[in-house]
């Protein structure tokens, strides 16, 4: 080629269309995403759903995670959030290498996956030592989604959305950190209900009064004389049962004349409790055989059940079979120990307690029962709740007396 003395050539410099990732490395990073989206998209739908999703049962780490103030971002689904952002990174994956919002969008999402996965697998493992397998199928999909294209397109000039990304993300974290939790109020009945105290017991009717508990019946602690009556109904092996034990604990520790708590051991197992569901982890296996025990120490020796109750929580996982024999046998003797569990009154407070978890409607444990007011589902986050919830019960109490003494004059 040949050019005159006049000619010049003018090189007009244009945006590079030289693909950002290889066709095999774009297929599998689609593929990814989608997979991801279809988790995040069943997470999405389900958290509006009565059930759940499959496996989510109660007591079971998938349930208390989406039942946590993590799960929500105030009215909304966390999961709608990872719906939304892989709707929208699928298509950038295509378009990066022709378009710069693409590539700035994908360094964006990336940042923000990265600290969307170590912030709640976090949560799960240390916070609430409870675990998710959708959520964490999504974070270990993304956490691979997000390191692949920081490797083939972060770079000096898509730093900014990155680091954008990242402190989005740190700002939802902070927000759900500060947040109060839902509490999961169960509409019951509460007409009929009734505390009533005398010398030697301190009984309750719940639930339009078709559940009635007395002192004397169930392990109690606190004072029967306290103002306010509250009982628990839960499995030793659910980790927010285990919260609520140690709340309750902290809060009659500071008042320890103000409340009077009745202790409804309830096993999640299918064996010996008809409603729960049958697909639940591991950790309610044996919850049949080591509520027994418990009532075996109570029936036995009451006084050493709050003992009994103490190291049954203490542990971050829950106590097995053997474990819970084993230091049953201590507060006791194996001999007797063995003998109180062929008591007959054990089948029947099991039952008591089922039928009341029953007649409450809740999916979940704990559930904390409180005479003339709904009781409260799941996990209750802290002191200020709790409180909140005595002072209701206590309100409603001293109405209902009120009632009752305008009516007899």
């Amino acid at each position: 080629m040949t050019t005159t003395p006049n000619q010049t050539t003018t090189y007009t410099p244009t945006q590079s269309t030289s693909p950002l990732f290889s066709k095999p490395l774009l297929l599998i990073l689609t593929l990814l995403s989608f997979a991801a989206l279809l988790v995040s998209t069943y997470l999405t739908i389900s958290s509006y759903t009565a059930s759940g999703p499959i496996g989510c049962g109660s007591g079971s780490g998938c349930g208390e995670v989406l039942a946590s103030k993590y799960a929500k971002l105030g009215p909304i689904s966390i999961s709608i959030i990872a719906t939304l952002t892989y709707l929208v990174l699928i298509p950038a994956l295509f378009l990066a290498h022709k378009s710069k919002p693409a590539k700035y969008f994908l360094n964006f999402a990336a940042g923000s996956i990265l600290v969307a996965t170590i912030f709640y697998t976090y949560l799960q493992f240390i916070t609430l030592k409870a675990v998710c397998p959708y959520c964490m199928t999504d974070h270990i999909l993304g956490s691979i989604i997000a390191i692949i294209i920081l490797i083939k397109s972060l770079r000096p000039q898509t730093l900014i959305p990155f680091i954008l990304g990242i402190a989005i993300m740190i700002s939802v974290a902070f927000i759900q950190n500060a947040s109060s939790a839902t509490i999961y109020r169960i509409p019951t009945p509460t007409e009929g209900d009734y505390d009533i105290t005398d010398d030697i017991s301190r009984r309750i009717g719940l639930m339009n009064g078709s559940i009635q508990i007395s002192s004397n019946n169930a392990p109690t602690i606190g004072s029967t004389t306290a103002p306010t009556t509250i009982a628990l109904l839960f499995d030793y092996a659910c980790p927010h049962c285990k919260h609520t034990h140690h709340l309750v604990r902290d809060y009659l520790a500071q008042h320890p004349n103000q409340l009077a708590v009745i202790l409804l051991p309830m096993p999640l197992n299918n064996a010996c409790n008809p409603h729960a569901s049958e697909d639940q982890p591991q950790r309610f296996w044996k919850s049949c055989e080591r509520t027994r025990i418990a009532f075996a120490i109570y029936l036995a020796a009451p006084e050493k059940y709050k003992a009994f109750d103490d190291w049954m929580f203490e542990t971050d996982t829950w106590r097995t079979l053997e474990e819970t024999q084993t230091y049953a046998e201590k507060l006791l003797t194996p001999v007797l120990l063995k003998q109180t569990l062929t008591d007959p009154r054990i089948n029947q407070m099991i039952e008591h307690n089922v039928k009341a978890y029953n007649l409450a409607g809740g999916a979940r444990v704990p559930i904390t029962l409180a005479p003339h007011t709904e009781p409260i589902e799941g996990r209750i986050e802290d002191l200020q709740a709790f409180e909140s919830f005595l002072d209701e019960a206590q309100k409603n109490k001293t109405k209902s007396e009120q009632n009752v003494q305008l009516t007899t004059q």
